[in-house]
C-alpha cells in the first residue's frame, strides 16, 4: 500500500471572512496525488489482484479557522483509476482537521 501527496501553497495568509459563518480563511493549497494497494486479511496475505488497484489525482485545500480557534480545511479533489477504464472521474470532498 502506497500513498504519496504533493501539496503547494497557492495563496497564503489570504484572510477572507466567510458572510454570516465564523469563518476565516487563511491559506489556499494545490495537491496531487497517486494511491496504490489496498487492504487484505491479514491471516492469507495480499493477493496480486489486491496489491494491484491505483489512482491518480489531485485538488484544492481551503485552510481556514472557526471562531478563530479550531483549524478547519475543506477540501474538493478529483481522482482517476489507472487499473482499469473508468468512464469518469470521481469527485470527492471533506471537511474535518488540520493535519
Amino acid at each position: 500500500m502506497s500513498n504519496q501527496e504533493l501539496r503547494a501553497n497557492l495563496a497564503k495568509h489570504v484572510n477572507i471572512r466567510i458572510p454570516f459563518m465564523p469563518i476565516l480563511a487563511t491559506d489556499v493549497q494545490a495537491v496531487g496525488f497517486f494511491d496504490a494497494g489496498a487492504a487484505f486479511d491479514s491471516s492469507r496475505g495480499p493477493s496480486r489482484e489486491e496489491l494491484r488497484p491505483a489512482s491518480v489525482g489531485g485538488g484544492v485545500n481551503l485552510i481556514g479557522f472557526v471562531f478563530q480557534s479550531s483549524p478547519l480545511l475543506f477540501a474538493v479533489e478529483v481522482a482517476r483509476r489507472i487499473d482499469k477504464r473508468q468512464s469518469r472521474p470521481t469527485v470527492y470532498g471533506r471537511l474535518g482537521a488540520v493535519f
